[in-house]
């Protein structure tokens, strides 16, 4: 019974360590998003020049995480592009 009680507590502490880091996260996402309609709207940068940044970072990453079934780059950048 012990036992039991010690794992259930462990679950616990670490759905409350995944409840802060998920918030955690959603601040810096915040953050990230309001930093880049911010450089957009100062003229700083394009939004295409955001989309092309996360392409090339997806890229980067893709072999490794294969979080994706298609990318289109093409249809992204044809998006941003219009007026």
């Amino acid at each position: 019974m012990v036992g039991g009680f010690q794992r259930g507590l462990r679950l616990r502490t670490s759905f409350g360590s995944a409840r802060r880091s998920a918030s955690t996260c959603a601040i810096a996402k915040t953050s990230i998003i309001r930093s880049i309609q911010s450089d957009i709207k100062s003229k700083n940068m394009s939004a295409e020049e955001v989309v092309k940044q996360y392409l090339a970072t997806v890229a980067r990453i893709e072999p490794t995480v294969a979080g994706f079934i298609t990318i289109d780059d093409e249809n992204a950048l044809r998006q941003v592009r219009c007026p």
